[in-house]
């Protein structure tokens, strides 16, 4: 709403992308043997490198911000990319040079929307407007002759226009004559961020920062045959241009993409699918035994000291989480629709939901933010009685979406503001702006709901509240002049060191304390109100400086999602990007990059996550999501989201990129992950690492991340921060909490014992010192196996098994094998999941092991999209148009071995409801395991589950 180096990823596009590490070429002296493509080299004129230690100090390198958004992940050597061989500088062997940078002087270099997106002034020491590549002469002596010229190259903060001109690239003659071309914006460049393909810009290179997906491309401009001298690079539009190598050829390379409509039929590879809401009483997917009815019959939430939570009535017994978000008019539905909407959700196993983006729809049009609507209301409550009377819990936020008039807004003393952006970055220091929330808060919390007969406050199903959504303030506060003005202003009389700015430490840990005592003054005034519902705030970005405020919190909240949609035209609005990676072959970036949000100590819970359609991949998530919050021991989740509108909550449908209730992929994915999570199926990890959030390094830039490199360590270790020196994190908090080893960035002090320095080499020394087992992670940070033994994660293959005595959950590869205890699954030739759970019978007291199991559950996932979806390649990059549906679901096969206990066993395929549908073959040869061949597509139908009984 981001790691090192990744295998590259096989791009559709393109014959071959590959990274030969430490590899050399003999620029302008040596050809390709099989294209005759020659390197040239940019060496004296390269004037950065890819690594860039400190943002904005406009020393570089790359974009000069910062580790958190550099190319460190790039090696130098030899990059073979659709045919084209690049000498990629080894800035050590350079003076720290490995790319042309090009800019001007009162430019600045932003963030792309997302994560800490502020921007960040480049004063472009080192770097001009323009840069000259000398052909060096060939073995006789004379200027070499090229027909083809070839870039790799990027954009950074590009150009929003199409076709828009970036730069221009002319290429200079013996003869004193040239060939000039100009560098067009999407189509002969692009973002190096979320790269997107073109019809002259290839994607030859991708990888992974912490803030982003990341990528260079392969253009190629025609020059003439004759003698050529040099070539001369000059930026000219409103976007850095990165150059980091250069080659040559006499015959042609395609290079880039055509665009050509690629639409989503019926065929081999695609067949309709009946996708449906309802969940079948009694069915395989009727998890409602799981529920404790009514909401808050065991009294009120709260918090433990080891950071989890339980119920009043119930101490010492361990809850978990997970439902969805509802949000605008989903949450505003007839009674007979919310009956029937909170009855799904009951059989669906979910025990919570955020009613979230409500806020617009209940206050009273025409109104003052505050005036709240009552037949809206009422609507509202007859929800919340509703998901209360069977067993589910209600999470909300008090500030999401609403409007604010323009009265208010003047008297706050902004006229004529954007009312969003602008409460959430004046509320700390605008008595105005809270006094609106203050109001909004009281009518909705102290007003009795007639169908419960207990206020918002006082119901002890209400269990979480955020005051104000995203909100974290340092985030909100560099857009406006104005208001950026207000904060130098408050730091200048609170009489700290140094000038007000982000270039200041001082001023940084200054926002965020003003953050900090923000929300301990919306707490306090939502404790007056009486209720007991537990408070947290920030729920947005990994940035190590609010690591004090967090601490704070009831609990801790982070949001964050795979292949979020990028919106190249119009927000919110088609066409819609989509970057269409692999989580796992990102080393589940998702959800591995919030995690060392975690603080230690305190509940840790994601009210938004969400695996965004269409991504080939987010099959994935039926696996990352509940495997590895159950290793790391998290308490909440909440997929965003369920529905968008009334009628996709009752109905569903085919166009929306969040709403699972349109999606039979993420919505089967969800059940099963709920329930493996719920049931705590999967062990927490066994050792506890911390990032110790120091002010040396926290708050020498404004939103500072978190190490790219620790993020990886929550796949194999539970990972969280706490706020302090690693000796204080120690002293305070090291036996409470369990801690094998405080890890850190930069400090000014010695470590203490079981501290260790963030570094390249920090994987292998925690595994010399025992904190995590040997050969936890694989010398190429490709393998990851957790510290349980249940989960191991391969980036290099794409394959993940999360294997307990529960269930068996495989992400698997085109042809790939996994073995669990009681499963292997030989794959077919399309990638997906496979999910293996037991299930609870009447003769079970408790969910059963699988090798003992009655009833079982099999979901078989792949790809689904609408009938008629429309992307501008096939490569799923760019969605022109959903479609009208009916849904389609993608070809896929595979082969389950299973070892279970002896038993008269049957199977079915089981359709969207879980109601079975027919008979499968099942197979056993005598004393030997059983055989069961699933397929999404067969004669008879399409399926993506299955049960099996005895």
């Amino acid at each position: 709403m981001s790691d090192a180096t990744l295998p590259l990823r096989a791009f559709a596009a393109f014959a071959l992308s590959v990274f030969l590490p430490g590899a050399s070429l003999s620029a302008n002296a040596t050809a390709s043997a099989s294209a005759q493509v020659t390197p040239l080299s940019i060496r004296e004129a390269a004037n950065r490198g890819f690594r860039d230690q400190v943002a904005g100090d406009g020393r570089g390198g790359w974009t000069d911000q910062g580790p958190d958004n550099d190319l460190a992940t790039l090696r130098p050597g030899v990059l073979t990319a659709s045919g084209v061989t690049f000498d990629i500088i080894n800035p050590d062997d350079n003076e720290g040079r490995s790319a042309i940078v090009l800019g001007r002087a009162s430019q600045q270099v932003a963030s792309d929307a997302g994560e800490a997106a502020r921007e960040s002034t480049d004063t472009r020491t080192g770097i001009s407007e323009s840069a000259t590549v000398k052909i060096a002469a060939g073995e006789n002596g004379a200027p070499p002759s090229y027909r083809f010229l070839y870039l790799l190259h990027a954009a950074a903060n590009p150009l929003k226009t199409p076709g828009e001109v970036l730069g221009t690239l002319t290429a200079h003659y013996a003869d004193g004559s040239e060939t000039r071309h100009e560098i067009k914006n999407k189509t002969d460049i692009g973002n190096w961020r979320d790269p997107a393909s073109a019809e002259n810009a290839g994607i030859a290179w991708e990888s992974e920062n912490a803030t982003a997906s990341i990528g260079l491309y392969v253009s190629r401009f025609r020059v003439d045959e004759k003698p050529l001298a040099s070539i001369e690079f000059l930026q000219t539009g409103g976007a850095a241009w990165m150059i980091v190598a250069l080659s040559a050829s006499r015959q042609p390379i395609n290079v880039g993409v055509v665009p050509k409509d690629f639409i989503i039929e019926p065929g081999p590879e695609w067949a309709p699918y009946h996708h449906s809401l309802d969940i079948e009483k009694g069915g395989v997917f009727d998890f409602s035994s799981t529920l404790h009815a009514p909401a808050g019959k065991f009294g009120a939430i709260r918090a433990t000291p080891a950071g989890h939570f339980e119920f009043e009535g119930r101490p010492g017994e361990r809850v978990r989480f997970w439902g969805v978000n509802l949000c605008f008019s989903a949450q505003y539905l007839e009674k007979e629709e919310a009956d029937l909407m909170a009855e799904r959700f009951a059989r669906s196993g979910y025990n919570t939901v955020r009613f979230h983006h409500f806020d617009g729809g209940v206050v009273r049009k025409g109104g003052l933010s505050w005036e709240l609507d009552a037949a809206q209301l009422d609507k509202l409550d007859y929800l919340f009685a509703a998901l209360k009377k069977r067993g589910i819990y209600i999470n909300i936020d008090l500030y999401a979406s609403r409007g604010f008039s323009a009265e208010e807004c003047a008297s706050w003393g902004f006229p004529g503001g954007k009312s969003r952006d602008l409460f959430k970055a004046i509320l700390p220091v605008n008595n105005g702006a809270f006094e609106s929330w203050r109001r909004f808060a009281k009518n909705l919390l102290t007003h009795k709901n007639p169908h419960t007969g207990l206020t918002w406050a006082e119901d002890p199903a209400l269990i979480g509240i955020c005051p104000v959504n995203e909100n974290p303030l340092f985030n909100h506060i560099e857009g406006d002049p104005k208001i950026f003005a207000l904060y130098k202003e408050a730091f200048e009389k609170a009489g700290l060191p140094g000038k007000p700015g982000t270039s200041n430490p001082a001023f940084n840990q200054f926002i965020h304390e003003l953050n900090r005592q923000s929300d301990a003054r919306l707490f306090a005034y939502l404790r007056s109100l009486g209720t007991k519902a537990l408070l947290t705030g920030a729920n947005y970005t990994i940035a190590q400086g609010l690591a004090a405020v967090r601490a704070e919190y009831d609990y801790v909240d982070c949001h964050s999602y795979w292949d979020h949609p990028k919106f190249p035209v119009k927000s919110w609005a088609a066409p819609f990007a989509f970057g269409q990676g692999s989580s796992v072959k990102a080393r589940a970036k998702m959800p591995n990059r919030i995690m060392p949000v975690r603080i230690f100590g305190r509940p840790f819970v994601s009210t938004e996550f969400n695996f965004c359609r269409p991504n080939q991949y987010r099959f994935e998530g039926a696996v990352l999501m509940p495997a590895y919050a159950s290793l790391q021991d998290w308490d909440a989740l909440y997929n965003f989201q369920y529905a968008k509108d009334d009628r996709m909550a009752i109905h569903g449908g085919v166009d929306n990129y969040f709403a699972i209730a349109t999606d039979p992929v993420g919505l089967i994915a969800d059940r099963t992950g709920s329930l493996v999570f719920q049931r705590f199926d999967i062990a927490p990890a066994k050792h506890a690492i911390a990032y110790a959030v120091n002010p040396d390094e926290a708050f020498t830039s404004l939103g500072r991340l978190f190490p790219g490199e620790f993020s990886p360590l929550g796949l194999v270790a539970r990972i969280g921060s706490l706020p302090d020196r690693p000796s204080g994190v120690l002293t305070k908090f090291g036996a409470a909490q369990n801690l094998d080893a405080v890890v850190t960035g930069e400090t000014r002090q010695e470590l203490p014992p079981k501290a260790y320095l963030m570094g390249d080499d920090l994987a292998a020394g925690l595994e010399r010192d025992g904190v995590i087992p040997a050969g936890s992670i694989s010398a190429d940070r490709a393998r990851y196996a957790a510290d349980t033994g249940e989960i191991e994660l391969r980036a290099d293959t794409g394959t993940v098994k999360a294997v307990s005595p529960r269930s068996e959950l495989f992400v698997l590869a085109p042809g790939s094998r996994l073995d669990g205890a009681c499963v292997s699954v030989v794959n077919g030739g399309t990638r997906c999941s496979i999910s293996v759970i037991a299930l609870a019978t009447k003769a079970d007291a408790a969910p059963p092991a699988l090798a003992d199991a009655r009833r079982i559950l099999v979901t078989h996932l792949t790809n689904a999209l609408p009938q008629g979806a429309k992307f501008s390649h096939t490569d799923y990059k760019l969605l022109k148009y959903w479609g009208t549906g009916p849904h389609l679901v993608q070809r896929g096969s595979a082969t389950l071995t299973l070892r279970l206990s002896d038993g008269d066993w049957k199977a079915w395929a089981v359709d969207a409801t879980g109601k079975r549908i027919r008979g499968i073959p099942l197979t056993r040869q005598a004393g030997g395991p059983l055989t069961l061949a699933v397929s999404t597509i067969d004669k008879a139908g399409t399926q993506l589950a299955y049960e099996l009984a005895r």
